[in-house]
């Protein structure tokens, strides 16, 4: 039989149906006991209180949990999750070095000063010239004693310097890498929330079936009891739909525990702790037709980090060329003993070339071509995984399909086979091990009707993320 078109295929909501699962089942609040656990009736009525006065204080209304909607979710995770700061700090850092890449190419301007006391006749010398209170009556062998105050300013200007254009490139492409890879978190943080959230809807399709299945197992018992009063069915027989029960409890218990961890999965994709299991209808979810065209945001990522050691090789290479600068200052020199003071200024222009460096240089200049090597690979990589990645989605997209329409049609017939088998059971013309074995195969059939409604939708959401378009509409996203 063939499978749903791609073309305006919807995935069909998942969840339970009215009356199969209590709204108080819906809402977890960590570390309150249910009502239903056994031993905590005094747990419950404090509970119970403390709601009550809150509800008098605030208003009943209030105290009544929102279902937490899809759109909601990825919101609260793009903004409050750990991995989302990491990004935003790694920006912050690119952006940093970009600054500091900038400011290598602007005039540097410093000030300073000093006070000195000596004897030394050299030093005493300058300074008693610097002050402009030098005589030829003074003896330059044996000064007088001379203190000077110096205050000074200094620039300096880069006139010719490779290896800082390079670095400003690099740090511009670094800049723009750090931007894609914030796009690239939020993606996966979107993912995971969906994924989490589905993950809940699929726990609250299997705690209904369990329900369903457990409604139909007390019922069968019913009808075993009077059987078994009227004669007509072995005790074995009625332990047997005893037993059934029993399992059927237990099996409630284990979707109860599966609805929690998948609760507390998606809090933490949400970068809280607890657990979040009130939520609202899964949105439709519509299948891509086409792949759209320009790069994912890995890709740009990985290309800006491809730019970047391009550049961060030439200034490597740059470390081999002269740098040429210009320089200035002024000094003003005051000196108390001989209470008199002077003004001076420079001006050059200087070059640096290193010659030798013990192979410092070169050594730079393979690390720097290495990276740039295992940027391309990455790039490479990146682009092969997507590739990958999309066939595996149409793929998983396609075989899901047809699971899911297999499982449904199963559904249907194992709903009928259990009705025929219990009114046969009734009427004591199927035996117990018949009846047994029809609320099996009803119970397994719901089981992966909900695991294929749920790998549906999760499918559709790869695919779409894996294509890098949103995997809700904008419109339900505001």
């Amino acid at each position: 039989m063939a499978g749903p078109s791609l073309t305006d295929f919807r995935i069909p909501h998942l969840g339970v149906q009215d009356g199969d699962f209590s709204p108080r089942d819906h809402w977890v609040v960590p570390d309150v006991v249910h009502a239903d656990d056994v031993g905590a009736p005094m747990v419950i009525i404090r509970t119970l209180m403390m709601f009550g006065i809150l509800g008098m204080l605030t208003g009943a209304e209030e105290l009544t949990p929102t279902p937490l909607t899809l759109p909601e979710a990825i919101a609260i995770s793009v903004a409050e999750h750990p991995d989302a700061a990491v990004a935003q700090a790694r920006i912050a850092a690119a952006q940093a070095r970009l600054r500091q890449a900038n400011a290598a190419l602007s005039p540097r301007v410093s000030i300073g000063s000093s006070y000195t006391i000596t004897d030394q006749p050299a030093m005493a010398f300058m300074g008693l010239i610097n002050h402009g209170a030098y005589s030829p009556a003074i003896n330059a062998n044996e000064p007088p004693i001379v203190d000077n105050l110096n205050l000074g300013a200094t620039i300096q200007v880069p006139l010719y310097s490779p290896g800082t254009w390079s670095g400003r490139a690099a740090a511009t492409h670094g800049a723009a890498a750090a931007h894609a890879a914030q796009e690239v978190a939020r993606e996966a943080l979107t993912m995971t929330t969906v994924q989490a959230f589905i993950g809940v809807h699929r726990a609250l399709a299997h705690v209904s079936a369990a329900q369903s299945t457990l409604a139909a197992t007390e019922a069968n018992l019913a009808t075993a009891r009077t059987r078994h009063d009227a004669g007509t069915l072995s005790k074995a027989d009625l332990l047997g739909q005893q037993a059934q029960l029993a399992g059927a409890r237990s099996h409630i218990a284990a979707t109860k525990g599966g609805l929690e961890l998948a609760g507390q999965a998606l809090a933490s994709a949400l970068g809280r702790s607890g657990s979040i299991i009130l939520v609202a209808a899964l949105p439709d979810l519509v299948v891509p037709t086409e792949v759209p065209s320009g790069d994912k945001p890995e890709q740009t990522a990985a290309r800006e980090q491809v730019a970047a050691s391009d550049a961060g090789l030439e200034q490597a290479r740059a470390m081999h060329l002269p740098s040429l600068g210009a320089f200035g200052g002024y000094d003003y020199d005051r000196g108390f003993r001989q209470a008199s003071d002077g003004q001076s200024w420079h001006v050059g222009i200087g070059v640096e070339w290193t010659l030798f460096a013990g192979g410092g240089i070169q050594g730079g200049i393979e690390e720097a071509t290495a990276k740039r090597a295992a940027a391309r690979a990455e790039l490479l990589r990146i682009a092969l995984q997507i590739e990958q990645g999309r066939a595996a989605a149409r793929t998983r997209f396609s075989t899901i399909t047809e699971q899911l329409a297999a499982a449904q049609a199963q559904v249907f017939a194992a709903e009928e086979a259990e009705r025929l088998q219990a009114e046969r059971f009734a009427a004591e013309a199927a035996t117990a091990t018949d009846l047994v074995g029809a609320e099996a195969t009803l119970a397994q059939a719901r089981a992966t009707v909900a695991d294929a409604q749920a790998g549906l939708a999760m499918t559709i959401a790869d695919m779409r993320w894996q294509y890098g378009l949103p995997i809700i509409s904008n419109s339900l996203s505001k």
